[in-house]
């Protein structure tokens, strides 16, 4: 079986673990720090020099009572160079979202999320410029047992505004803390 299938079985399953306790209401903030794999669709008129860029996202998030939520943060390249990928691209973004968090029955959050960021001028082309995306955002975070830490799931589409990026996806996995 594909490791990404069971990975993603693996999480799913930690996240319905002791489904009895609600999440807690108090916590109005959470903070996340994920590890990510950015796919650039390059075209005909664009090449980023990157097919896919490996960087970290740092975010904070405010939740209304009603569910609703604000998020901002931000994204970058994390090395430029491992045994496990090369980043020739350094890319960098600001990210901010409006989104929807769904009630769940237990210790899991399901979120949809619309945004924008800026993102840094690609290094990898030749009198590039810092451009625009409109962003489309879904994911999960799994909330341990009696615990204000989280797995954090999410996959992110950014959709550039203009000619001076390209659009791109993101999947990203890693640790949420509520406040």
């Amino acid at each position: 079986m594909n490791k990404k299938i069971l990975m993603l079985i693996g999480f799913l399953l930690i996240g319905y673990l002791g489904t009895s306790q609600e999440i807690s209401k108090d916590s109005k903030w959470d903070v996340s720090a994920t590890l990510g794999a950015t796919k650039l669709y390059n075209n005909s008129t664009l090449n980023t020099g990157d097919n896919v860029n490996v960087g970290l996202s740092l975010e904070a998030t405010r939740l209304f009572d009603n569910h609703l939520f604000v998020s901002a943060g931000t994204t970058f390249s994390t090395l430029r160079s491992t045994f496990l990928w090369d980043n020739p691209l350094n890319y960098f973004s600001i990210d901010l979202y409006g989104g929807y968090r769904f009630k769940s029955s237990g210790l899991t959050n399901y979120s949809l999320a619309i945004g924008t960021s800026y993102i840094s001028a690609p290094n990898t082309v030749l009198n590039g410029s810092s451009s625009f995306s409109l962003n489309f955002s879904g994911g999960f975070i799994f909330w341990f047992r009696d615990s204000n830490y989280g797995i954090i799931l999410r996959n992110t589409y950014k959709a550039s505004m203009d000619n001076n990026f390209v659009s791109h996806n993101r999947f990203s996995m890693g640790l949420a803390y509520k406040i």
